[in-house]
């Protein structure tokens, strides 16, 4: 249900990567499938992070929330309630360090660190490992997949992260977000919490269903949901 990686130039990046690599880095979903994954980087955030779910409660939209592991450790509880309301929790390093610019064992560390934290809490073992600002290369890759983890990037950037404007952040998500769509959104920045209902609001009205990136990928495609655009 995931299409296969195809390189195209000449677009902008909210543009360019609609698809999937082959074996370990996935940047979205099925392009028949009607169905977007917000995800939600560098959380919880105690005065962010409950908003967050809030609203997509109002909205019954599911999301991925990528976690790093010392926040984690200060804030169990909004771990849990994530988990418990049914989004998915994902790994975004112990200390949000650039894997590329540290040692081999210390990202062991930043990746089994974070895992271990969200297990005590959730009871769960993440699989899904989102790298500090993209940055990866195939000394990382091959560590990341030697420890279990799908490398999910993403095919459309919010640009929320250092933006004051709510109204911004809503029509770069709204201007090009299209079926399989993995959206990149940052916990802990208000423009984001300004945006996230208007996004809401008005891609459901389109017809968009709203999974976590597990059950993006997984999503069986019917005849009923097959859309040419």
């Amino acid at each position: 249900s995931v299409v296969t990686l195809l390189m195209v130039t000449g677009l902008s990046d909210n543009q360019f990567v609609r698809m999937k690599s082959p074996d370990s880095k996935v940047l979205c979903g099925s392009r028949f499938v009607k169905a977007i994954a917000l995800t939600f980087d560098d959380g919880p955030h105690l005065a962010y992070s409950p908003r967050i779910l809030d609203i997509l409660a109002q909205y019954n939209a599911k999301a991925t929330f990528f976690v790093v592991g010392k926040m984690v450790e200060l804030h169990p509880e909004l771990v849990m309630a994530e988990y418990n309301a049914g989004h998915e929790i994902g790994n975004h390093t112990y200390s949000h360090t650039i894997l590329t610019s540290i040692d081999s064992d210390q990202i062991v560390a930043e990746l089994e660190n974070t895992r271990e934290a969200i297990r005590k809490i959730t009871g769960k073992s993440v699989h899904l490992f989102r790298p500090p600002s993209g940055r990866i290369d195939s000394r990382v890759e091959k560590i990341v997949m030697k420890k279990g983890y799908l490398i999910t990037m993403w095919s459309v950037f919010s640009r929320d992260f250092g933006s004051k404007s709510g109204e911004e952040v809503k029509h770069n998500v709204l201007d090009y977000a299209y079926n399989g769509d993995i959206i990149l959104m940052h916990d802990g920045i208000e423009a984001t919490i300004t945006a996230l209902p208007g996004i809401l609001k008005t891609l459901k009205s389109q017809g968009y269903q709203f999974l976590t990136v597990s059950e993006l990928l997984n999503k069986t495609v019917s005849s009923e949901e097959v859309t040419m655009q």
